[in-house]
């Protein structure tokens, strides 16, 4: 599994693989931990995909984005400047 994430004017895109078809997760906190968006609550195919993460109503600041693949789980910091 890889993650790439790229800032794109006011949003985040991020950029995946896997290789099994399974259910994927991905959360967006904030620094104190509340919710701030869910990206992808879906089964997915085992192929590259993209998500992005309409940042714009948010302040510049850093953000925790936890991605689930079925049993895998990986957290990734993500610094939103403006």
């Amino acid at each position: 599994m890889g993650g790439l994430y790229h800032k794109i004017a006011d949003s985040i895109q991020e950029i995946f693989s896997f290789s099994l078809q399974d259910f994927q997760l991905d959360i967006v906190y904030d620094q104190l931990g509340k919710e701030i968006t869910t990206l992808v609550n879906e089964t997915k195919l085992a192929v590259v995909h993209k998500v992005s993460f309409p940042a714009n109503n948010l302040p510049a600041g850093t953000y925790i984005c936890r991605m689930q693949v079925g049993d895998f789980i990986q957290t990734k910091k993500l610094s939103l400047l403006k």
